[in-house]
């Protein structure tokens, strides 16, 4: 590159003898851009992967997995000792960091054999919604966290869910913390268990 042309144009001095001020109203939708580009992508940006799935997940209904109530219980709290204080990373499905909707999936993967969606805008479509009080091991929980900001976890009874979050990595939470209570949005359920109890 031509080194005067480089000087001419690459100048913080020369720009400003040249009367370049970016405006408010550019630098404004500079930020609403980016503000759009992430809103909806929830806690994971990370793409499909183009394995195919190992196990059959449940899109617009419910599964039934081999499992019941008690031991889904038991195998979510498995997983949460295994994971639990792994740091937030996002788009992370591994022991060296992961975002919400990565643990749900690894945890659905590792735990009771289902694949899940893996973005938070397609859980909050997965499964069918069901009521708060309704809540049972294994079901998700969603929350609208900020404005277009997603987030999600896995109920594990007791009001209480396991869940990646972004200060504190992988966690235990209560739904009747007042930072959860209020930003709760829906419930989902994915599966069932094919056995009572």
């Amino acid at each position: 590159m031509n080194r005067s042309f480089h000087r001419e144009f690459s100048s913080p001095r020369r720009l400003r003898r040249s009367g370049f001020r970016p405006s408010v109203f550019s630098l404004f939708s500079l930020l609403l851009a980016v503000a759009f580009l992430f809103a909806g992508m929830g806690c994971a940006t990370a793409p499909y992967t183009t394995v195919p799935a190992r196990y059959p997940g449940p899109r617009r209904g419910v599964a039934r997995i081999p499992f019941s109530r008690s031991q889904i219980r038991t195998k979510l709290m498995k997983q949460y000792q295994t994971w639990k204080g792994t740091g937030y990373r996002l788009g992370g499905m591994s022991r060296r960091g992961v975002d919400c909707s990565g643990f749900v999936h690894v945890t659905f993967r590792d735990q009771l054999k289902l694949k899940l969606p893996r973005s938070t805008r397609d859980l909050a479509q997965t499964g069918i919604p069901i009521r708060k009080k309704d809540l049972a091991p294994g079901d998700l929980v969603l929350f609208k966290t900020g404005w277009g900001a997603r987030h999600v976890g896995i109920y594990v009874g007791r009001s209480r869910f396991i869940h990646a979050s972004k200060s504190k990595g992988v966690t235990l939470s209560s739904l009747r913390d007042t930072y959860w209570s209020r930003r709760f949005w829906m419930a989902r359920r994915v599966a069932v268990p094919a056995r009572g109890g």
